[in-house]
């Protein structure tokens, strides 16, 4: 009966945690962290919940699929499906900070749209690579700042330009994005 109360609170205190924070437009770092100690409750609860034979058949999948490397990406397709996720934005109410449906700013748009892609590329491509990718581009989250300076290496400086209205755009592909030299916008 022990068990069975444990896995029931473990349950309903990773959805609620999982979901209370996720509601939120703006995230930062303590809500990230919220959400991963949410659904790691609700993944031990439902591990707990399962005979021990296919608990460790679960788990050792998930370790191989997590510790499986990238494996080429067609990058046309990746830049495709990030323009197809911003336009699915298209509507969405400004919010600074913001990063999802229920708000979402100028970085958060480029962020969230290039994110949900890449998901949607390791989904259908059976890449779990690039969702790992995802994950550490949603968990370390970063400012347009920090995305000009190469944080993480999640953008590439292709070379500074005194304005973004007299830039060479010739260069740019699908996808792309510019930053102030200021990293404001």
């Amino acid at each position: 009966m022990k068990r069975r109360a444990l896995i029931a609170g473990l349950a309903v205190a990773g959805a609620a945690l999982w979901a209370l924070t996720s509601w939120a437009a703006i995230g930062n770092g303590l809500t990230r962290v919220a959400q991963v100690v949410g659904v790691g409750a609700l993944f031990g609860a439902v591990l707990l919940s399962i005979p021990t034979r296919v608990r460790v058949v679960i788990v050792a999948v998930l370790g191989v699929l997590a510790l499986m490397p990238v494996r080429e990406v067609d990058e046309a397709r990746v830049r495709s499906r990030s323009i197809d996720e911003a336009r699915a934005l298209l509507g969405t109410r400004y919010v600074w900070g913001g990063e999802n449906g229920n708000g979402i700013d100028c970085s958060g748009l480029v962020r969230t749209s290039f994110r949900r892609a890449l998901v949607r590329e390791a989904v259908t491509g059976a890449n779990p690579g690039l969702l790992r990718r995802a994950v550490e581009l949603w968990f370390f989250d970063a400012s347009a700042l920090a995305l000009k300076d190469g944080y993480r290496s999640f953008a590439v400086q292709v070379g500074p330009v005194q304005s973004l209205n007299v830039a060479d755009v010739s260069a740019l592909r699908p996808g792309d994005f510019m930053v102030t030299a200021n990293g404001l916008h």
